[in-house]
């Protein structure tokens, strides 16, 4: 399901739950999103279709030393002085 069809269903914007890998290619589809349409749109596309995002069990932080695995993993996607959220 994409991201203008949850919208439609449910009428307003989406959690984002990531896991592992999934962290990075969440990431790396909002660069591309950047990319693709002017920064004024960005915002507003990401206030229209993501109310959070919970990275949770961050990929490889197991090869990291614990107080910068520990810190990665308290990950928070910042947006316009809005907290969206913690990682475990």
């Amino acid at each position: 399901m994409t991201f203008e069809t949850a919208r439609k269903l449910r009428g307003g914007p989406s959690l984002v739950y990531a896991h592992s890998m999934g962290n990075n290619v969440f990431r790396y589809f909002l660069e591309w999103l950047k990319l693709e349409i002017a920064p004024k749109h960005y915002t507003e596309w990401l206030d229209d279709h993501v109310h959070a995002y919970y990275a949770v069990g961050l990929f490889l932080s197991i090869c990291l030393s614990p107080s910068l695995a520990s810190f990665l993993q308290v990950f928070c996607l910042l947006h316009e002085g809005r907290t969206c959220v913690k990682g475990l």
